[in-house]
């Protein structure tokens, strides 16, 4: 199964047009995880790198939805970069 098709088929879309993530969620923020090249990553990030472009070294996605579960690529922007 391609890395695309495992996300797919870990999320559920609602009413409000969210992708919401079914698989594992991390405790910290409620954001959701897949493995990816070996690495835990946060699920909206490799959604949206996967169907839109890669993110920044250091930029942030701000989830417009403000539904931290949701994974669907389209309700994100680029947002500033993280006090690191």
């Amino acid at each position: 199964m391609t890395i695309c098709e495992r996300l797919l088929s870990k999320a559920k879309i609602n009413a409000n047009g969210c992708w919401i993530w079914q698989a594992s969620i991390l405790q910290s923020g409620g954001y959701g995880q897949i493995s990816f090249d070996g690495k835990p990553c946060r699920a909206h990030v490799v959604a949206y790198e996967l169907f839109r472009e890669p993110v920044p070294d250091g930029c942030e996605l701000d989830h417009l939805c403000r539904t931290p579960a949701c994974i669907n690529p389209m309700g994100r922007a680029l947002g500033g970069y993280q006090n690191i």
